[in-house]
């Protein structure tokens, strides 16, 4: 190549980045790898570079965030969701910070890694290989910056996408929907869970922290209780597993506790008190 044009340091660079996505060494002496077609779009890649005004520049990082979004061919080229759950997309600032993050946990590679699998991993034409390329030339001159904010925007689509599906369900079988939304959009699922654990963290801190005093022979007795109805379920016949839990369970946390009042009375003191 370099006989046909002149290799930079950042041209050297998107080469090695290339060869490292096909897991291939790209170098002549490697005869199993037939570099003739990689090298073709290499040269393509660096004169559609070279033609690009800044208005081509926006188009094509748009085009290529929707594909990244749509395309379930790289539905793992995304940032995980969680990152996002207190980022405005319009906001600059949010934007930079989330970068930063994103670079500090060496998520750059990862999203490197998920291109190297889906390119090793499914067919993709021509066309579609030299946007691939070119994104990743871009986004060598701004020390991967556009990559990421590819990668973040793709992400936001994706979970606009699935918040959309979740708010078209109706209330019958909204849980059921919402858990199969979750596991088509894992993105999607990581931004609700982190949601959710934020909404919930303070209460969660207090009961994990906070020492709940209950006596130790309500305890003692629970327990004795417990232990004597297992081993007695063993000289029962049950047909199922459901059937030994519900006799277990139901039976202990229903007549048992409820029944003897000395447990639920001081119980409810205990944490009403706490």
């Amino acid at each position: 190549m370099s006989n046909e044009v002149n290799l930079f340091s950042d041209d050297v660079e998107f080469i090695k980045i290339v060869s490292i996505l096909y897991g291939a060494n790209l170098s002549e002496k490697n005869k199993s790898f037939k570099a003739d077609k990689i090298v073709k779009l290499i040269l393509e890649t660096f004169e559609t570079e070279d033609n690009y005004t800044n208005d081509d520049y926006v188009q094509f990082l748009r085009k290529m965030t929707r594909k990244i979004a749509e395309d379930e061919r790289l539905k793992k080229v995304r940032v995980p969701g969680d990152f996002l759950k207190n980022t405005e997309i319009g906001n600059e600032s949010d934007v930079d910070n989330l970068l930063k993050e994103i670079v500090e946990e060496n998520l750059v590679e990862e999203i490197f890694l998920n291109i190297a699998f889906e390119l090793q991993n499914f067919n993709f034409n021509e066309k579609e290989i030299k946007d691939l390329f070119l994104l990743i030339r871009i986004s060598i001159l701004d020390e991967y910056n556009t990559l990421v904010k590819v990668a973040i925007g793709a992400t936001m689509i994706e979970i606009a996408k699935a918040l959309e599906e979740v708010h078209a369900t109706n209330a019958a079988n909204s849980m059921r929907k919402t858990f199969h939304i979750a596991s088509k959009y894992p993105s999607f699922n990581e931004y609700i869970s982190s949601k959710m654990y934020d909404f919930i963290a303070n209460d969660l801190d207090y009961v994990l922290n906070e020492h709940i005093e209950i006596p130790f022979y309500i305890v003692y007795l629970f327990w004795l209780k417990l232990y004597h109805k297992i081993l007695s379920s063993f000289s029962s016949n049950f047909s199922t597993l459901n059937n030994l839990s519900d006799s277990l369970f139901d039976d202990i946390l229903q007549d048992l506790l409820y029944n003897e009042l000395i447990i639920l009375e001081n119980g409810i003191k205990c944490v009403l008190g706490t």
